[in-house]
């Protein structure tokens, strides 16, 4: 495995609102459980690293959906801003090749 590796997202952006398809699922953060709310059709994923700092949420995740595995596109990277005590908005959702997950020794 090379000792420097990057996956580098260079000019492919999309964004929109997800008010009307919002879903919350649960996650462990530390000692408790919160709510980390994204478009539903986004949320096949498993948590793997999550990291808090100044109300800023960073997760890694592996993103379960049936395309994700076959095409080995399965990495996620997320950044998620605070609500209030029990509740995280996901602002930031961009998929990784699996490679980065492999890299950071995750898979």
């Amino acid at each position: 495995m090379p000792e420097f590796w990057i996956d580098c997202l260079y000019e492919k952006h999309e964004c929109w609102t997800y008010e009307r398809s919002r879903k919350p699922i649960p996650i462990k953060l530390g000692q408790r459980q919160v709510q980390l709310h994204m478009p539903s059709y986004l949320t096949n994923i498993e948590i793997l690293v999550t990291a808090e700092h100044d109300g800023i949420l960073f997760l890694l995740a592996r993103n379960l959906s049936k395309w994700a595995q076959e095409s080995e596109c399965d990495g996620v990277v997320m950044v998620a801003k605070k609500l209030d005590d029990e509740n995280y908005a996901v602002a930031v959702w961009h998929e990784l090749w699996g490679y980065a997950l492999k890299y950071l020794g995750l898979r």
